[in-house]
């Protein structure tokens, strides 16, 4: 997918490698992030919103099993506990097997 969005945006977007936020955390010592459960966008500023509404469906396409029900991609702020920074969005994968996809919370 990381190959798929930085072919469609060109020069326009750079595309950084996937952390594994997880294993991240446990290296660090720190407590793991609560897990997305939908492909999320999260907006280091509301002056990002068109980005992440026109990458949205390469990752709902990308993301949704075939023979299953199209994946949602939400799009939300940044939580206000966390330091943004300008001009990224950050893009919060689910493990394909997750249990924990669903309807959004809230």
């Amino acid at each position: 997918m990381r190959r798929a969005l930085q072919g469609t945006a060109g020069e326009a977007l750079l595309i950084a490698p996937v952390e594994d936020v997880n294993r991240s955390a446990t290296l660090r010592g720190t407590r793991r992030p609560v897990p997305w459960p939908q492909p999320t966008f999260l907006l280091h500023s509301p002056a990002e919103r068109a980005c992440a509404e026109s990458l949205r469906p390469l990752v709902q396409s990308a993301w949704t099993m075939p023979e299953r029900a199209q994946v949602e991609v939400w799009i939300r702020q940044l939580p206000t506990d966390q330091a943004a920074r300008e001009r990224v969005l950050e893009l919060w994968l689910p493990r394909r097997d997750s249990p924990l996809r669903g309807d959004d919370p809230g």
